[in-house]
């Protein structure tokens, strides 16, 4: 009878182990469930915050205010280039490749539809215009009608740039506020 009794402990002793461990797994998922909802809660509350801070709208002021500060320069440059290569006398083909170029650059801008694309073609237009005035020697002289086209391919290429620049490019400006979990 001994060995029977030692079965039959053995068996008690599975099935507490058993419960133990059906206990433990409860317990466990409830803990995983409410570590869960109180991360989305400090989530929650740290999206109000920072939607009450003001911070969607300050960064996106933040990227408008530099796409129209590299659109500045990038006219600085071209119109600094294009006037320098102007006062040697005027070459209509010069200044046309240059138009034409800038206009490029334009419509790849009005293509774009988030920061990086915008990014990439401010970033280009840079390297073009450094190297364009590193290859004058003395700015053109642009007429009135000169200046006005390029001011108007200007502006457009900063609105296309600010569009593209506002566009929502992180999850927190997509998705609305999680709301809370009572």
């Amino acid at each position: 009878m001994a060995y029977r009794s030692d079965v039959e402990a053995l068996q008690a002793r599975h099935t507490a182990l058993d419960a133990e461990v059906i206990e433990k797994s409860r317990a466990r998922d409830d803990v995983a469930r409410m570590l869960a909802e109180a991360r989305a809660r400090e989530a929650s509350d740290a999206y109000v915050a920072d939607l009450a801070a003001g911070g969607p709208a300050r960064r996106r002021r933040h990227r408008i205010r530099i796409a129209l500060a590299a659109l500045v320069s990038m006219l600085a440059i071209v119109g600094i280039g294009v006037g320098y290569r102007m006062s040697v006398g005027p070459r209509p083909s010069e200044l046309e490749i240059a138009y034409h170029q800038f206009s490029l650059f334009t419509d790849e801008m009005c293509a774009c539809r988030d920061t990086a694309c915008a990014s990439r073609v401010s970033d280009e237009m840079t390297k073009w215009s450094v190297q364009m005035a590193k290859q004058q020697r003395t700015p053109p002289r642009m007429t009135e009608g000169d200046t006005k086209r390029f001011t108007e391919l200007g502006e457009r290429m900063g609105k296309c740039m600010q569009a593209a620049m506002t566009i929502p490019d992180h999850p927190s400006n997509q998705n609305p506020p999680l709301r809370p979990i009572d």
